[in-house]
């Protein structure tokens, strides 16, 4: 499974409250892959994605800071002057490398490509990040070496890459090291 995503800071508001957050475009695919829950509401479907519909799903720290106790489903926010229907609120998740995702916001990817970031999708659409499900652990090298053969391909690479391919035990040493080094000091 592939769950491709565009991320992008923006001021997301309701009524008077507003705040600066991470917000990106998914597919439906996210939830699997990234193996996140839904509190209450639903998540992205295939056809807000094909009709680029002007939904999104709040983390719970964001549907907090907006709504507090108010329920949020069924509530429009506002992003980059654009009206967004409220249809989910996320599971807590925690933080990541210092990035609190329980403050994300999460609308379709097609909509973020044509009404938040502007880029034409012309010649293909400029990707934050893919995230990607091996079908088990055994084959994850075998998929990061897939992956970035690929990758090279497609950008016509010779030499360096303009990307990196991290498994979740590359992350996991990547965390131990600078966890370890401040330990240390």
């Amino acid at each position: 499974r592939v769950a491709p995503q565009i991320s992008s800071n923006e001021v997301i508001q309701f009524g008077p409250k507003s705040t600066s957050t991470s917000i990106s475009g998914v597919t439906s695919e996210f939830l699997m892959v990234r193996s996140f829950e839904i509190s209450k509401g639903r998540f992205i479907n295939d056809q807000d994605m094909i009709g680029a519909k002007n939904i999104v799903v709040l983390g719970p720290d964001l549907s907090n800071k907006l709504f507090q106790e108010k329920e949020s489903l069924g509530e429009n926010v506002r992003i980059k002057d654009q009206s967004f229907e409220v249809v989910g609120v996320m599971e807590p998740k925690g933080a990541v490398f210092g990035n609190n995702q329980d403050e994300n916001a999460y609308i379709p990817l097609s909509t973020m490509v044509s009404r938040i970031t502007g880029k034409d999708p012309t010649y293909g659409t400029s990707l934050s990040f893919i995230s990607v499900e091996a079908i088990n652990e055994k084959s994850t090298q075998a998929a990061k070496f897939q992956i970035t053969n690929l990758l090279r391909q497609r950008h016509k690479i010779i030499r360096d890459d303009d990307f990196a391919v991290r498994s979740q035990k590359d992350a996991l040493k990547i965390v131990s090291t600078i966890t370890g080094g401040l330990t240390l000091l």
